[in-house]
C-alpha cells in the first residue's frame, strides 16, 4: 500500500504543477482553473494519499477502520495548510522504511509541508486585496464612476484617458485576477498607476445600485467576448434602468447586439451600443472624408473621378465599401471601386449582403435620377501575386487606396508596397492602413526611406485614438447625427433602433462632404433655399438615399405603394429614380438634405 500511494502522491503532485503551468501560459480560460486552484487541488489530493498508509496502520483494516484512515488524513491535511502539521510524525514513519523509501517519502512530504501553507497565504493575499478594493471603492462612492467589465488593453487606453480628464473619478476594473503571464501583470500595473481599483468580482455581480445618485456611472462592456458583451449588458440595463445618470456602452459587432442592446422604453438609463469597426471608418470620413473630393481626377469633361482600392474584405473593408458608395454620390463626381479579397467567395459573399447595391442594371450603369457608382470586387486574389498589380495598373489611377488584412504588420507591408507599385506606376493617390497598436503607429508616422523620402501613409485605427473620451463618450459625430434626428424623431429611438442611428449618421457625415463640396443649397435651411437648389438638393439627396439603401441590403419592393414597404425584408417603394416619387416624397429630400 505504501509504494502505491506514495506513487500516486507523486502523480497527482507532479501533474498539478504541469498542468498550472501550462494554463499559465496559455490563453485566459475559465475562473475554476486558474493555476492557483489547480496546484491548491493537487496539493491537498497528494498530501491526502500520502498520509493515508500512515494512518492505516493506526486503525483495524475494516470498513470502519477505512473512514476512520480517510478522515484523520482529511484532517491532518487540513492542519498542514493552517502551518499546524506536524511532520515529527513523518520522521517516525520513516524510520520503519528502507530502500529509496527511506529517503523519497520524506522529500515528498516537506515539498507538500512547504507549498500548502505558501497557497493558504496566497489565498488570504488575495482576500485582503478584495477587501482592499471595496474599501477604496467606499472611499469614492459618491465620485462619478467609469466602471469596466474587463482589464485588457482597450479598456485600459479609455481609462488613462478619462483619468487624464477626470482626475477625480473613480475607475474601476472588474473581474481582474492574478497574472497569469507578462501582459497580464503588466495590465494591472498600469491600472494601478492610474489608481483604479480592481475587483475579482464580475461586473454584474458588483451592487453599484447604493452608489450616490448624484454621482453619475457609465459602465463599459470591453470584454474580447462579444457573446459576454451583450449577457452582461442585458443584465446591467435591467438592473440599473431606473436610475438617473447611468449610461452603459456595450461593444459589439455582432448582428445579435443589434436586436438585443437597446434603449429600454421609458427607461432613465442609456445605453450606447458601440461598433467599433463601423465607428472607425465613419468618424475618419465624418472627420476629414473630404479629401476623396480633393483628390480626385478630373476628366476631359470635367466630371472628377474618386478611384478607390480596398485592400482587404474582412470587417474594415467591406464597411467601407458598404460606405463609399452612398459617401460618393456628389454632383460632378464619379465612383470607381476595385475591392479585393483573400476569399474565393468573396464577391458572392457581398452580393448576398447587398443585392441590388451589385445588381447588373445598377453597378455601373447611368440612369437618370438614380445613384451612380461602379464597384469591382476581385475574389480570391492574394496581394502577393503579379495577378494583384496587373489589375492596379489596368483600373483608372488611384486616388485613395484603404487596407486592412487582420494584422498590423501585413497590413503596414502591404501599405509599403503599394506605395512603391504606385510611385511605379506614376499614381499618387493617399494610402490609410489600419494599425492596431499605438506604439507602431507613432513610429510610422511621417516614416520616410532613405533619401528622406517620405511614404506618405496614414495609419488609422489605434488604441489611444480609437479608445478615447470624445471618441466613445463625447462623439461629434453623434451628437450632429442626433440633432439631424431630433427633427422628426424622439431621442430615445435614435439610441433604441440601429436604423435610426446609422440613417442619421450617414446624412450628417454626407452633409458635411456637401459644404466641403460646395453643392447648392449645403448648409442652408429649408426655408434659406431658392427653388434651383431646392431642385438641385432634392436629386441630390435621393440620389444619395438610394445608394445608402442599398448598401444597408435594401431592394425594391416592386411597386410605388408604401403599403409594399416591408422592413424586416428591407423593401423599400421608393428605390426608384427621382422622377417616379410623388411630390410628398421629393419635398422630405429637401427636408433630410438641409440644416
Amino acid at each position: 500500500m505504501i509504494t502505491f500511494c506514495f506513487f500516486l502522491s507523486s502523480a497527482i503532485l507532479i501533474g498539478s504543477v504541469f498542468l498550472s503551468l501550462y494554463i499559465k501560459g496559455s490563453h485566459r480560460v475559465s475562473k475554476g482553473f486558474q493555476p492557483a486552484n489547480i496546484l491548491l487541488v493537487g496539493v491537498f489530493i497528494s498530501a491526502v494519499f500520502l498520509f493515508l498508509p500512515i494512518y492505516a496502520e493506526m486503525f483495524p483494516s475494516n470498513f470502519g477502520g477505512g473512514i476512520q484512515t480517510l478522515a484523520v488524513s482529511f484532517h491532518h491535511v487540513l492542519r498542514l495548510f493552517v502551518l499546524d502539521g506536524e511532520f515529527e510524525f513523518i520522521s517516525d514513519y520513516v524510520k520503519k522504511l528502507s530502500g529509496w523509501l527511506s529517503y523519497s517519502f520524506p522529500l515528498l512530504a516537506a515539498a507538500l509541508y512547504v507549498l500548502a501553507p505558501m497557497l493558504t497565504f496566497r489565498f488570504i493575499l488575495s482576500f485582503f486585496k478584495s477587501l482592499a478594493a471595496f474599501r477604496g471603492y467606499l472611499f469614492q462612492y459618491r465620485r462619478d464612476g467609469y466602471i469596466f467589465s474587463d482589464l485588457n488593453e482597450r479598456s485600459l487606453a479609455l481609462a488613462r484617458d478619462l483619468r487624464k480628464n477626470h482626475p477625480k473619478s473613480m475607475i474601476v476594473f472588474t473581474d481582474v485576477f492574478e497574472g497569469q503571464d507578462d501582459q497580464s501583470f503588466e495590465l494591472q500595473k498600469q491600472a494601478r498607476d492610474i489608481r483604479a481599483i480592481c475587483f475579482r468580482e464580475e461586473i454584474g455581480t458588483i451592487d453599484f445600485t447604493r452608489h450616490s445618485k448624484k454621482a453619475s456611472l457609465f459602465f463599459f462592456l470591453l470584454s474580447q467576448n462579444g457573446h459576454e458583451n451583450i449577457t452582461q449588458s442585458l443584465s446591467l440595463i435591467e438592473k440599473y434602468r431606473d436610475r438617473d445618470n447611468t449610461r452603459v456602452y456595450t461593444f459589439s459587432t455582432n448582428v445579435e447586439s443589434e436586436l438585443l442592446v437597446r434603449q429600454p422604453k421609458g427607461a432613465r438609463i442609456k445605453v450606447h451600443r458601440v461598433n467599433q469597426v463601423r465607428t472607425l471608418i465613419l468618424r475618419m470620413l465624418y472627420d476629414r472624408g473630404q479629401f476623396l473630393f480633393e483628390d480626385a481626377l478630373p476628366d476631359n469633361n470635367g466630371v472628377k473621378t474618386i478611384s478607390v482600392a480596398i485592400v482587404g474584405l474582412g470587417k474594415h473593408g467591406t464597411e467601407m465599401l458598404r460606405t463609399l458608395p452612398w459617401l460618393c454620390q456628389m454632383n460632378g463626381y464619379r465612383l470607381v471601386i476595385h475591392a479585393f479579397g483573400s476569399d474565393p467567395l468573396a464577391e458572392s459573399k457581398f452580393r448576398k449582403l447587398c443585392p441590388e447595391l451589385m445588381a447588373p442594371d445598377k453597378n455601373g450603369v447611368h440612369i437618370d435620377g438614380e445613384a451612380e457608382y461602379e464597384i469591382h470586387i476581385h475574389s480570391g486574389i492574394s496581394i502577393e501575386t503579379t495577378e494583384f498589380s496587373e489589375i492596379l495598373r489596368q483600373v483608372p489611377p488611384l486616388t485613395y487606396v484603404f487596407i486592412s488584412l487582420g494584422n498590423d504588420d501585413n497590413n503596414i507591408e502591404t501599405a509599403v508596397s503599394l506605395r512603391i507599385l504606385s510611385e511605379q506606376l506614376g499614381i499618387h493617390p493617399r494610402i490609410q492602413s489600419v494599425v492596431y497598436s499605438t506604439q507602431k503607429c507613432r513610429a510610422l508616422n511621417g516614416v520616410t526611406n532613405f533619401k528622406g523620402q517620405p511614404y506618405r501613409i496614414e495609419f488609422l485605427g489605434d488604441m489611444e485614438s480609437e479608445y478615447a473620451e470624445k471618441v466613445v463618450l463625447h462623439s461629434a459625430m453623434e451628437q450632429d447625427a442626433l440633432l439631424r434626428h431630433m427633427k422628426w424623431g424622439a431621442e430615445e429611438d435614435f439610441w433604441r433602433y440601429e436604423y435610426n442611428y446609422r440613417s442619421s449618421i450617414a446624412t450628417a457625415i454626407h452633409m458635411r462632404m456637401r459644404e466641403a463640396c460646395h453643392m447648392p443649397g449645403a448648409g442652408k435651411t429649408e426655408d434659406q433655399l431658392t427653388d434651383d437648389e431646392r431642385a438641385a438638393l432634392e436629386l441630390l439627396e435621393h440620389k444619395r438615399w438610394n445608394a445608402y439603401m442599398r448598401c444597408d441590403g435594401y431592394i425594391y419592393s416592386g411597386s410605388l405603394d408604401s403599403s409594399s414597404r416591408n422592413d424586416l425584408g428591407k423593401m423599400h417603394q421608393n428605390l426608384v429614380p427621382f422622377a417616379l416619387l410623388n411630390e410628398d416624397d421629393k419635398r422630405k429630400d429637401s427636408r433630410v438634405g438641409s440644416k
